[in-house]
């Protein structure tokens, strides 16, 4: 059975870890061309901060809010979307989800 919620790091505002708020969500659910990863550690760095410290520097990036935190991620696939080819369920994964990292479940675009 898929998981339909989770948590996530949602900013309501931009600024510093006192706009950190950890939330429950819906879990993403992976379509065509996708796949969604059990997010089990998450990197945060210099560049994440930078990017939500304010609204000028967000819009930078093409962040707006309510938004994610933290880009770089390690977990496992849980979902295959129809059409995402190299991926089974199980696989473990690394890469980076701008803005969306801290969080139980991502959804990634596997064509690129």
């Amino acid at each position: 059975m898929s998981a339909t919620t989770g948590r996530a790091v949602v900013l309501e505002s931009f600024g510093g870890p006192e706009v950190l708020d950890v939330t429950r969500v819906p879990a993403p659910q992976a379509r065509a061309g996708q796949i969604r990863v059990r997010v089990r550690a998450a990197g945060l760095n210099p560049m994440d901060w930078f990017m939500t410290s304010d609204a000028d520097i967000a819009a930078r990036f093409g962040l707006s809010l309510p938004c994610g935190f933290g880009t770089d991620y390690a977990g496992i696939v849980d979902q295959v979307g129809d059409g995402a080819t190299g991926f089974a369920v199980g696989d473990r994964v690394f890469g980076g989800a701008l803005s969306r990292a801290v969080a139980d479940y991502i959804v990634i675009d596997t064509a690129g």
